[in-house]
């Protein structure tokens, strides 16, 4: 699920900013007078649209200075299988601050409610690893710092660790040590004056990886 949201503040000098997430929307709408406008299709999703009576103490608590017009409208999914969350927002109103006067307005949106998505591997995680060290196929949760590496692996510890002792040996590295405890591999490899201990371990869905350079 994705939001966005946008905010206009046309009043010089206005530096405070209206931010608001759905769940800060729900709390506000809840216990609002409103009316029923009917059935649109926001954002691919079939909502229940209602005007909405706000106070303007509502809004001017979470924006400060006087305010006064307020006007929000609000589109609740009603779709089978998918919770009563709001899929569009807007309100506008007008503000007194340090005697200016001018026009807010605030809207979100929330778009791809159920849509399958991927996280990708951050970028440069990859370049983290020197040239003759393998990152492993398909690899997530990558996380790197200074000389460690560490890693999420889809398959099993010795899928893994046969892995690292065909490529690392076709790079060149020369394997030291390659010992197996409960479940758990650990290799050190050495090349030009560099060591590299590697250790993959169990998880519930394939291994954990870890490789440190020295």
């Amino acid at each position: 699920m994705q939001t966005q949201q946008s905010q206009e503040e046309m009043v010089p000098g206005f530096e405070e900013e209206l931010i608001l997430q759905p769940d800060d929307i729900a709390d506000l709408v809840e216990g609002t007078d409103y009316r029923y406008v009917g059935q649109e299709t926001i954002n691919g999703i079939r909502t229940r649209h209602y005007i909405l009576f706000l106070s303007p103490a509502e809004i001017a608590a979470m924006e400060g200075g006087e305010v006064s017009d307020v006007e929000g409208e609000v589109w609740i999914a009603d779709e089978a299988g998918l919770p009563t969350i709001v899929i569009r927002f807007t309100t506008s109103w007008k503000e007194t601050q340090e005697g200016q006067v001018g026009n807010g307005e605030f809207s979100l949106d929330v778009f791809d409610v159920n849509v399958p998505f991927t996280i990708e591997p951050p970028a440069g995680a990859e370049a983290s690893l020197p040239e003759d060290v393998p990152l492993y196929p398909n690899a997530t949760n990558i996380t790197a710092m200074a000389d460690i590496v560490s890693f999420s692996a889809p398959d099993d510890v010795e899928t893994v660790a046969e892995f690292y002792r065909s490529e690392l040996a076709a790079l060149g590295w020369e394997k030291e040590s390659d010992d197996g405890m409960a479940g758990i591999i650990t290799q050190v490899w050495r090349k030009e004056g560099r060591a590299l201990n590697l250790m993959i371990s169990p998880q519930e869905s394939g291994s954990s990886v870890l490789i440190t350079l020295e």
